[in-house]
């Protein structure tokens, strides 16, 4: 019976093995997909709970979280903020399933980059078409001359896929020069272009992180500096000559951070010479930290924000940040759990770096794109989404399992 229910265990874990391989096409779907596949793993795990288990340990710090928002939610007394915690379980259970795939198939990593190559080759030709044809290969119309959307349909957030997507690129990538060569060569002459094109400012902004990033850790390879040089050329020809990205990244820029925005932390009413962002922006952020006030300890309760902020300055379903959204919703805790992660993940990074740079460690590049791509994610000051949205989570998460599997202690990955 046990060698049956090891056959089976062993059979699942492959077959959910070309899911995971296709997550990233899923996530361009939409959330519904991708948080049905998230549901799927969920509910294998408490099928062969006896064999996934033994990951629990990986993703303590995950569950140490968990906890704390189910006690935050409790002592709120909200049964819908408590079922809004207990939800959050199913993408830890996703990542355990997900660290289990790379557990039994040792493999898994090169098939996940040609999966990934293929992936994003036929998303970005598709973004392309639309961007020269006004339409792409499904005839979705490219509706705003300064942005672009591909796959994503009326969602213009094509940039900050591609942004949060390519350092899996170059984490997976085998140790090959030619397909190194070739990899850069696509990021920086196809990618990073199309991420400018899609007119998301911030994606563009943190894609020149990511360059630097690229550039630093392949220094001694000329071809990515020429390629570099090619994108500088491109970038700087359309907003020099093209009136609509000019608008877009320069002018719209100068008249949102230049704009006088009232705000009231507090009781104390202030006018500010300069805005985050954008005026909107700057009193979202206002609102919650005016929240974390009123409740410093544990905040107001998971995704209290779009409820609670009516009796504050500025409104809406999120304020566009994820540690100010925890400041409001989860209190000093929730804020100090994000932060401290961050630290540590810039500190990993920063040693790595300099291992790279003086001790010529190529084996750390790998690994400090994982790095690089949280930080990117993470960056605090950064316009985010909600943290507790769903399909903003599936992606994050997807991110931590090649996180967790790199920095587990009980396997290394070749």
């Amino acid at each position: 019976m046990m060698i049956l229910n090891d056959k089976i265990y062993n059979n699942a874990i492959n077959y959910l093995g070309y899911l995971l391989l296709l997550y990233p096409a899923i996530l361009i779907s939409g959330a519904l997909l991708s948080d049905i596949v998230t549901v799927i793993f969920s509910l294998f795990f408490f099928t062969f709970f006896f064999y996934s288990k033994k990951y629990l340990k990986e993703v303590k710090f995950l569950i140490f979280f968990f906890l704390f928002l189910l006690i935050v939610s409790f002592l709120h007394q909200n049964i819908i903020y408590f079922f809004e915690s207990v939800s959050f379980l199913r993408f830890i259970l996703f990542s355990i399933i997900g660290i289990s795939i790379f557990r039994k198939n040792y493999k898994f990593k090169d098939k996940f980059f040609f999966s990934l190559i293929i992936i994003l080759s036929f998303f970005c030709l598709d973004a392309y078409i639309q961007l020269l044809f006004e339409k792409n290969i499904f005839g979705l119309e490219k509706n705003d001359p300064k942005r672009l959307s591909g796959l994503f349909g009326d969602e213009y957030i094509l940039g900050s896929y591609l942004l949060f997507i390519s350092p899996l690129i170059f984490y997976t990538c085998p140790e090959d020069k030619k397909i190194q060569n070739i990899i850069l060569v696509f990021f920086f002459l196809i990618i990073m272009p199309l991420i400018f094109f899609s007119g998301q400012r911030t994606a563009f902004i943190l894609s020149i992180v990511l360059a630097a990033g690229v550039l630093i850790s392949y220094h001694k390879k000329i071809i990515a500096y020429l390629a570099f040089a090619i994108y500088l050329t491109i970038i700087l020809f359309n907003l020099l000559y093209s009136d609509k990205y000019n608008e877009r990244f320069i002018s719209d820029i100068k008249d949102n951070v230049g704009y006088d925005t009232n705000i009231q932390i507090g009781k104390k009413s202030e006018i500010l010479d300069f805005s985050y962002i954008s005026p909107i922006h700057t009193k979202l952020l206002v609102t919650s930290y005016n929240m974390f006030l009123d409740k410093k300890i544990l905040g107001h309760g998971i995704k209290s924000f779009r409820d609670k902020c009516i009796n504050y300055q500025q409104c809406s379903t999120h304020p566009h940040n994820f540690y100010f959204q925890l400041l409001a919703e989860t209190g000093i805790f929730g804020f100090l759990f994000l932060i401290i992660f961050f630290i540590i993940i810039c500190y990993k990074y920063l040693r790595n770096l300099i291992k790279i740079i003086f001790f010529n460690n190529k084996n750390l590049i790998y690994i400090n794109f994982l790095h690089l791509g949280l930080i990117i994610h993470l960056l605090p000051l950064r316009p985010q989404g909600n943290i507790f949205n769903n399909h903003h989570l599936c992606l994050l998460f997807f991110f931590l399992i090649f996180y967790i599997c790199e920095h587990s202690k009980a396997h290394d990955i070749k």
